[in-house]
């Protein structure tokens, strides 16, 4: 059985099928600084750029897991934006149990958070799977002041990243300068192995939230309720909304969801510590409906296909509002839409 640390050892077959096998392995310090890793730095961004895209990009969906007679187990990749007990109830929901060893998972969840960027010696911290590091120097000793880190060179003769931040790499004993390298742990490596050459399915979180607990259509009650309860001032009220608000579907009409953020786009950060209301708001793009005008919203509508007539009878009397005419002392203006928009007036 696997750890739930990303610091897993490498797989040699995972090593081999990206490229990875004669890769630098330096260590890093956990937050607990009693502990060094291995992780592998290296300089093929190509390496990286194929393993974060399998890692990322989703090779089957919800609806085809659900359909499996028998029972899938899933696991979830570390840092995910969606909350345990929502993943949870969302595996229950698509046929799959949640466990905590990606070894004995038939699927990976998948999410966007896996992997960042850092620089000049700032922390990496201890749940990443992978990143791109800049301007980072390696140690050999520290001096005593980290212990593990003598231990560690003396044992396997690496040396380690130093993004301990109290400690200044040209003050102790330093090793290689990296520059700019691509970081991976045994787990981004493993897990990637076993999703391009063991057939193990992978889904993005969002589909999963998305095809097994949105269950609310939008609809002008509810929009209107909520945003009642939102501008309650209410704690209890509020908190109630928040629960309410990830299990809404954001993936139809869209011209309320436009509606619901104008009314309470700005009362957002009543949410902040809401893991599950964060990933609705972000999946959902409602921080960026909250600043389109009505007008915004058609084009937007337009250009990625979801334009129909009830979304445009439904926000052109609010851009038609916005329409300013001078000079009607001595003029008659005629105002109507263009010939393209008329199709949505039938």
């Amino acid at each position: 059985m696997a750890s739930k640390s990303v610091y897993q050892d490498f797989d040699p077959a995972g090593l081999k099928h990206f490229g990875l096998s004669t890769a630098p392995v330096y260590g890093v310090v956990d937050n607990q600084r009693t502990q060094v890793h291995n992780v592998i730095v290296s300089n093929d961004e190509d390496a990286y750029n194929k393993i974060r895209k399998t890692l990322s990009k989703p090779n089957t969906t919800v609806s085809s897991i659900k359909s499996l007679p028998k029972k899938q187990k899933a696991f979830m990749l570390p840092l995910s934006p969606v909350s345990l007990s929502r993943a949870k109830a969302a595996c229950k929901a698509a046929n799959m149990t949640l466990v905590s060893d990606y070894k004995a998972a038939d699927v990976i969840i998948t999410h966007d958070k896996f992997h960042d960027k850092h620089s000049h010696g700032n922390k990496i911290p201890n749940t990443l799977l992978m990143s791109r590091l800049w301007n980072y120097e390696t140690i050999t000793s520290s001096k005593d002041q980290v212990p593990v880190v003598e231990s560690f060179y003396r044992d396997t003769g690496r040396s380690v990243i130093c993004d301990l931040t109290d400690i200044q790499a040209w003050r102790v004993n330093q090793g290689t300068s990296i520059y700019e390298g691509w970081l991976f742990t045994g787990m981004a490596v493993n897990i990637a192995f076993r999703i391009a050459a063991m057939n193990v399915s992978c889904i993005k979180a969002d589909d999963l939230i998305r095809e097994a607990i949105l269950t609310q259509p939008i609809t002008e009650e509810l929009i209107q309720d909520l945003a009642n309860q939102i501008k309650s001032g209410d704690p209890d009220t509020v908190n109630l909304a928040g629960m309410i608000l990830p299990t809404v579907d954001y993936t139809s009409n869209l011209h309320l969801l436009w509606k619901f953020a104008q009314d309470v786009g700005d009362k957002t950060y009543l949410y902040n510590r809401s893991k599950d209301v964060k990933a609705w708001i972000q999946a959902s793009k409602f921080n960026t409906f909250y600043y389109y005008t009505a007008q915004q919203m058609i084009l937007y509508l337009e250009k990625e296909g979801k334009l129909d007539s009830t979304s445009f009878r439904y926000l052109e009397p609010i851009v038609r509002k916005d329409i300013k005419i001078y000079n009607r002392d001595l003029y008659v203006f005629k105002v109507e839409v263009k010939p393209r928009y008329k199709e949505y007036l039938k």
